[in-house]
């Protein structure tokens, strides 16, 4: 059984160290989604495009902090049930059945929280989208045509995109 439970632990461990290794890879790489988050990070616009990049950017710290703060929780996790199966400590596996518990159920927390926000969420994306077509952001509506192969939104075409420039005629569709 000992075996067995070390192998789980390993895997726990990696998993949890692949985490990691994703979301800082992510965070630094600065070819992931580069023109998207040059815009969300450009900070020039007019009011309600700012306010909403700026919403954006918290919203995308907060989550990259939390899925660093799980990870490392369960890297810990993973630790101190390896070594409480390796040392048959009654404390430690106490210890780690407890820590267990307290992660499952602020991981069930959490996705209720994502549950019950979700519409928020969805309303900033399209209120994001909408004020870049709207207010004529260049910079923004050239990256949502060129990631998404796109000729603007569902009421604001754009009529030079549709007029031949390569892109195909159909729109973001904001549901």
């Amino acid at each position: 059984m000992t075996e067995t439970w070390n192998l789980e632990m390993d895997i726990f461990q990696l998993v949890a160290l692949a985490v990691i290794a994703l979301a800082i890879w992510i965070r630094v790489d600065n070819d992931f989604e580069s023109e998207i988050r040059a815009n969300i990070k450009r900070d020039t616009d007019a009011e309600p495009l700012s306010d909403i990049k700026y919403d954006m950017r918290v919203a995308i710290t907060v989550v990259f902090w939390v899925i660093i703060g799980f990870a490392i929780a369960c890297v810990l996790l993973g630790l101190t049930g390896f070594l409480g199966a390796i040392a048959n400590s009654r404390a430690l596996m106490a210890i780690y059945f407890v820590c267990m518990a307290i992660l499952i159920l602020l991981e069930i927390a959490i996705g209720i929280y994502v549950l019950v926000v979700r519409k928020n969420v969805r309303s900033t994306v399209k209120d994001y989208v909408f004020y870049s077509y709207a207010m004529n952001s260049s910079p923004d509506v050239h990256a949502f045509q060129f990631r998404y192969n796109c000729c603007g939104v569902e009421l604001q075409p754009n009529t030079q995109c549709m007029a031949g420039q390569g892109k195909s005629n159909d729109f973001l569709v904001l549901l």
